[in-house]
């Protein structure tokens, strides 16, 4: 393929046995496929220069590739009788692996988790059928049998369809809301347990603006799965945006809890902090999200506000000068930085920052005006 992108040939294979449907069948002979795709994109994706800086595992990659990956057509099925009437199906596929947003989907952590779980549900529900096979052949009750039957029957393929509901979630473009929220919805419907469908449609209700009907997605998500870390973080921002402080510092540091290597978590609580002026605690929390994540610009930015709020300059300069060198783009940055020159009285730099900040942001409305008053006391 060319440089942004990677053709995989990939099979899978599934064995149906005498409960299950073909229909069920060749959707999990094809995710296996998809998988083993999945697995050798992310042999072409590792190479890449963002991915090996950004230090993720295996499973991580496997997920970016995964969300990064289209399947060309629709999949060529073989099937081989077996004994005992079981029935092999091969799902053979092509997919393309296309990089040329990787650098958008490395920004968006909760996405890659996204797809790391929709692997993980597609192999629990193979783990679960086989489980419920094994328990079928040692039942000797008619009764027993029978039931399990029955849930291999619909159980399985109630599940399965509400995965394929939340993988569908997924792929929808970013800013349509409306057609997410069917999907995950469906989603609920036909697996009434399913955890992160609702942190997922909690998070496209919030981003409609939709707070009430977001936190209690996030509630129910969190009753279901108490472990799950992103739907506390995700509740606390909302807390915090509709100034909860108590609600929110509890979820930020209920998310921390359960996993201490996630810098998102820290950065959420500090932000916190600094929205209350606690401006100690916020550089306390802004340093681990750095020490975890060291290119986390928007860390080190506001970190840089946390210490010029504590008129502490030098400190400031340098994570605003950080937050530039990684992002050279940042007019906000070379604003405030402009802010911290002029409280110093360096007013060249501070013009210098200010006038940087609106060529990157013509419409930068307090860029002007800091710049107007810099320029005001330096001819005074």
């Amino acid at each position: 393929g060319s440089a942004a992108s990677e053709t995989i040939h990939a099979s899978g294979e599934y064995v149906m046995g005498e409960n299950e449907t073909m229909t069920d069948a060749k959707l999990l002979a094809r995710k296996n496929a998809e998988r083993n795709a999945a697995e050798q994109g992310g042999v072409y994706v590792e190479s890449m220069t963002e991915v090996k800086a950004a230090q993720v595992t295996k499973d991580k990659i496997t997920a970016i590739a995964a969300a990064l990956m289209k399947v060309q057509g629709e999949p060529k099925y073989t099937t081989t009788m077996l004994s005992e009437g079981n029935i092999r199906i091969r799902a053979d596929i092509v997919a393309v692996v296309d990089t040329s947003n990787l650098a958008g989907l490395l920004k968006n952590r909760e996405k890659i988790d996204d797809y790391e779980r929709l692997l993980a549900a597609y192999q629990d529900s193979q783990t679960q059928i086989k489980k419920l096979k094994d328990q079928l052949v040692k039942s000797t009750q008619p009764k027993e049998k029978s039931v399990i039957s029955q849930a291999i029957r619909t159980d399985i393929k109630q599940h399965l369809e509400a995965i394929q509901w939340y993988e569908k979630g997924l792929a929808i473009a970013k800013k349509d809301y409306t057609t997410q929220i069917d999907c995950y919805t469906k989603a609920i419907e036909l697996d009434p347990k399913y955890a992160v469908a609702y942190n997922n449609r909690g998070n496209a209700y919030a981003r409609q603006g939709k707070y009430d009907q977001a936190i209690s997605d996030y509630t129910c998500a969190i009753e279901l799965n108490p472990k799950l870390m992103q739907a506390y973080n995700n509740r606390g921002n909302i807390y915090s945006d509709q100034r909860k402080y108590k609600q929110a510092l509890e979820d930020h540091t209920h998310a921390i809890e359960l996993n201490p290597k996630n810098a998102d978590a820290y950065y959420n609580r500090g932000t916190t902090y600094a929205d209350q002026k606690a401006y100690d605690q916020a550089v306390v929390d802004y340093t681990r999200a750095i020490e975890l994540n060291p290119k986390f610009v928007k860390a080190y930015y506001n970190r840089g506000n946390s210490y010029r709020n504590q008129r502490m300059y030098k400190q400031a300069i340098t994570d605003y000068t950080r937050a530039i060198e990684l992002n050279p783009k940042y007019a906000q940055a070379y604003n405030n930085r402009g802010r911290v020159y002029n409280e110093q009285g360096k007013y060249e730099q501070a013009i210098a920052d200010y006038t940087h900040a609106i060529e990157l942001n013509p419409s930068y409305g307090y860029a002007y005006i800091n710049r107007g008053i810099s320029y005001a006391k330096q001819n005074r």
